[in-house]
């Protein structure tokens, strides 16, 4: 998996990135970079 997303969970508001996680079709995607993001 490519680092990528994880500038861009620096660059965002975890708020943001649990908005986009509730409406996005792609919920396992996204909580797959909110896990990373917790984690940083």
């Amino acid at each position: 998996m490519p680092r990528v997303e994880r500038k861009l969970n620096i660059s965002a508001s975890q708020e943001l990135i649990f908005r986009i996680v509730d409406d996005d079709i792609n919920y396992p995607k996204w909580n797959i970079v909110v896990n990373e993001a917790t984690e940083l």
